[in-house]
């Protein structure tokens, strides 16, 4: 019987879990079996992952790459595939033993890896592997630069299908504004905007404490720093309006909340790029090129509620349309190495 192994965060929400058993979907036929990296991140000490976060050594590092030599001792001694899913702490040596014992060699990542989230260990490893998948068409150049002659795969963002779906119906759902994701100087702008004019806002993610607190408006309702699952798919499906808001620390194009917003049923607030007006019409995304010019339209579609429900159910049949889901997307990854 052919084997997959996968090494990466096994923590139920993350797109990394939802990867994983995606995979594990679409090779039925083969025995699976998983390293997690989270355990031993998550067990070390605050400083020690700082540590890893900002100079990719420590503790922490340390810990991940025991904890995946460790566990490969009891495995079997050969994988038809091995799918390692951001592999910035994996060292050159732990790299070079998975290799070994890899039939195919996969590395995935949804971020950045060279303006953003750079590792010198990937760097040094990345020629170890049979096929790099990246979602950042402006880091091609980047990846052909440290790589050349490798196989290189992009790939758009995706939505777990079976998690993010439509889970209350459009005529149940609040009339407000619901925005998951770090805080960033750009979105303090944007969340403000909508405030000022008048239109409720719920709110959730990482780094937010400092901007809710400062804050006088009844209208920001602060639901915390994570939120994952179902509980994540009901926080968008509840919303009329959702922001697929892209980080200004690097020129993202599009994010995993692009695919993710529509196909929760809720309609998409998002910026027009060249990326962003590929994937949809005007008729099946609600697009900004300015502040005012969202709020505007925010308040042109809570007066047209029936517009904004045929926007909204448009917006979710294209993502289905287009295969931005998992099982689609890695069904294409597999393909290209001749495995589905």
């Amino acid at each position: 019987m052919p084997r997959i192994l996968t090494i990466g965060i096994d923590r139920p929400g993350t797109t990394s879990h939802s990867r994983r058993s995606t995979l594990e979907s679409l090779l039925s036929d083969f025995e699976p079996y998983h390293i997690d990296t989270w355990t031993p991140f998550s067990q070390s000490s605050r400083v020690s992952r700082s540590l890893a976060f900002r100079f990719h050594s420590g503790p922490a590092v340390t810990a991940i790459n025991a904890e995946i030599r460790n566990a490969l001792a009891s495995l079997p001694s050969q994988f038809d595939l091995v799918w390692i899913d951001k592999a910035v702490f994996l060292t050159p040596e732990t790299t070079r033993m998975i290799r070994e014992r890899a039939g195919q060699l996969i590395h995935y990542t949804p971020d950045t890896a060279f303006l953003g989230n750079r590792s010198r260990h990937f760097e040094a490893s990345g020629a170890l592997y049979d096929l790099l998948v990246t979602t950042k068409s402006f880091e091609l150049d980047h990846y052909r630069h440290a790589f050349p002659g490798q196989r290189i795969h992009l790939s758009s963002q995706g939505y777990h299908a079976e998690l993010h779906r439509p889970l209350i119906p459009f005529e149940e759902k609040q009339a407000d504004v619901a925005f998951v994701g770090l805080a960033e100087t750009s979105r303090f702008r944007v969340i403000e905007a909508l405030l000022n004019a008048g239109i409720p806002v719920r709110l959730a993610g990482f780094g937010w404490k400092k901007f809710v607190a400062d804050q006088s408006s009844p209208l920001l309702d602060y639901v915390g720093e994570s939120l994952t699952g179902v509980e994540y798919s009901r926080f968008l499906s509840s919303a009329l309006f959702s922001p697929g808001l892209l980080s200004k620390k690097f020129p993202e194009l599009h994010t995993t909340r692009t695919f993710e917003i529509p196909a929760c049923g809720t309609a998409l607030l998002t910026e027009r790029n060249a990326e962003t007006s590929s994937f949809f019409s005007e008729d099946e995304a609600i697009f900004f090129d300015s502040l005012p010019e969202m709020i505007e339209r925010v308040q042109h579609f809570l007066r047209h509620r029936e517009e904004l429900k045929r926007i909204s159910e448009a917006g979710r049949m294209r993502v289905e349309k287009d295969g931005r889901s998992y099982d689609c997307l890695l069904h294409e990854v597999l393909s290209e190495i001749g495995l589905v």
